[in-house]
């Protein structure tokens, strides 16, 4: 006997469709509310049309690179001494400036950690689980160096997401065959250039692809395999971008030594101090990686599981420990937030354990319901965090920029593209940002250090010809370095401009005073910014000390 078919109609296959597309989809609820949540309190920090002076050098290096690969005009050697690739993130800064301003560059960040919060979910997710998934990102989404890092236009965001899809790719690679397996290196690759520090997370995104397998000799057999390709394209890497490159390398990140004044302005801090910062900051995440660790052991989970844990909670704390060696806690806050990335994952795990024990549904809503309440106390406490950061940094009591006394102040003294300035590194690109001086990059020098030209690379200011060393300035002579170069420029009367605002912080502040107050010719222009200012009074025609009704000569001094 046949048996009749009951074809639907078309209006009720139309509405089963809308309902399963419903039931496929709504996972990306909780997701979705992270990434506005975070999305919301990360603009806020934003200051419409200001940037600090490190937004402001990153942007102005991009323009200038983009300027020398059509334009030529020689190079200025920022590979020496950035601690990233500047030919990787400041070029698309400058693009971004060009479409926005300094607005549209700090989106661009917001944009790069709201990738990494939706890596972090879909890592967690294939390692341990939904809801985890969902936890870690609510975790680290509200986390204070999160929303730090998402607000400043400066590469740190790019290559923590970077960072992120290389954990990522590492989650996958149980499904994915060798396809999969080789984007591991290739995209640490780029997120090491990006920014140099993150090398020290490599081993961890390695180890994660490592325990996808599920022999132990093979985990041995593939964490060797992708060690030797990623040290080998990292070596290619260097070798091609040649000596300047590894110098900027062993500058800001193998060859630092501890102590006080390890890089530029940085002040030493002692460990207790360095703890406590980590703990105010990221303090949630490494306690609940211990957290997750200790549940693992004692639950009997799984191998892989437990390194996997062990892992992360060593990501979580590298930052610091570097910090300890260094005694310094430079940078410590923005880098700690990718360190943050791998301690929600442990974090995620903890949250969402309960879960695992058990499939019903009332101990999920309990479980969602007591990982929530953690999370929204760790955003309010948190939360708070960025404010305080600014305001320590250049901002007042209402989270407001300051914009640096100089600034507008000094334009009509740097204008002239035929002289020379001496900058404080803390003002130089905020001033020709703000005020929208054009130098070409030859023509502006800071007190870090002196970097242009580098010996055995140019002979000229240029940094193009050749030429000898010499102990004084010459024609077709090298400059000295360091002290002695400061010394012998300023006695030959190179700078039309010097101004240094911070003689406490570094050692070449006194120096470069010292040597303009035995130079004759060299007047006190202003003490705006907490320093001192001067110019070479013959290059200027009229000159008062208020610095009022300035002409400045059409032609070189």
């Amino acid at each position: 006997m046949a048996t009749a078919v009951v074809e639907r109609p078309a209006t009720a296959r139309a509405s089963l469709a809308r309902t399963s597309a419903w039931y496929r989809h709504r996972e990306w609820l909780p997701v979705l509310a992270v990434l506005v949540a975070q999305a919301v309190y990360t603009i806020r920090l934003i200051p419409l049309g200001f940037a600090s002076d490190d937004e402001a050098r990153y942007i102005i290096v991009g323009h200038q690179l983009i300027n020398e690969l059509f334009h030529g005009g020689g190079s200025p050697f920022y590979d020496t001494y950035f601690s990233g690739a500047p030919v990787i993130y400041s070029p698309l800064a400058a693009v971004a400036d060009s479409l926005g301003g300094i607005v549209e560059v700090q989106m661009a960040s917001t944009v790069f950690m709201l990738t990494a919060t939706l890596l972090l979910y879909l890592t967690v997710k294939r390692l341990f689980g939904y809801w985890p998934g969902v936890l870690s990102a609510g975790l680290f989404a509200g986390l204070g160096p999160t929303q730090v890092v998402g607000r400043n236009a400066i590469y740190d965001a790019m290559a923590f997401m970077l960072t992120g899809a290389a954990a990522y790719c590492a989650a996958r690679t149980d499904e994915g065959g060798d396809r999969r397996l080789l984007l591991v290196p290739v995209v640490l690759l780029f997120a090491n250039a990006t920014k140099y520090m993150t090398v020290v997370f490599d081993p961890v995104v390695i180890g994660i692809a490592a325990t996808r397998e599920t022999m132990v000799r093979e985990m041995v057999r593939r964490a060797i395999a992708l060690a030797m390709m990623t040290v080998a394209l990292l070596g290619v890497a260097v070798f091609i971008a040649g000596d300047a490159y590894l110098k900027g390398i062993e500058f800001t990140t193998l060859a630092r030594q501890a102590g006080a004044n390890v890089l530029l302005a940085a002040e030493p801090t002692n460990a207790s101090g360095i703890v406590a910062e980590t703990w105010d900051w990221i303090g949630i995440t490494i306690a609940l990686a211990v957290l997750a660790v200790i549940v693992a052991v004692i639950s009997r989970a799984g191998a892989p599981d437990v390194c996997v844990l062990v892992l992360c909670l060593f990501a979580s704390l590298v930052v610091t420990i570097e910090a300890l060696h260094l005694h310094t806690s430079e940078s410590m806050h923005r880098h700690d937030d990718v360190a943050a990335w791998f301690g929600s994952i442990a974090g995620g795990y903890v949250l969402g354990f309960p879960c695992r024990l058990s499939r019903r549904d009332w101990m999920a809503v309990a479980d969602m319901a007591l990982g929530g309440l953690i999370i929204v106390t760790s955003w309010a406490h948190y939360g708070q965090l960025p404010s305080t950061y600014y305001q320590a940094s250049g901002y007042d009591t209402d989270n407001k920029p300051q914009q640096d006394p100089l600034y507008g102040f000094l334009r009509p003294y740097v204008t002239d593209t035929k002289r020379f300035y001496l900058l404080d590194g803390l003002d130089d690109f905020g001033l020709l940002y703000h005020d929208q001086v054009s130098l070409p990059w030859y023509r502006l020098i800071d007190d870090n250090y002196v970097k242009y030209p580098i010996p055995g690379r140019g002979g000229d200011w240029q940094g193009l010809a050749q030429g000898k060393t010499c102990t004084s300035i010459k024609p077709g002579c090298m400059y000295l370095e360091g002290s002695a170069g400061y010394q012998a420029a300023i006695y030959a009367h190179v700078f039309a401009v010097i101004s240094v605002t911070r003689t406490s912080l570094l050692s070449t502040d006194p120096v470069i005073e010292q040597a303009v107050e035995r130079t004759p010719g060299y007047v006190l222009l202003t003490t705006l910014g907490g320093g001192h200012t001067w110019i070479y009074a013959p290059d200027y025609e009229h000159f008062n000390t208020k610095g009022q009704q300035v002409k400045v000569r059409a032609e070189a001094g």
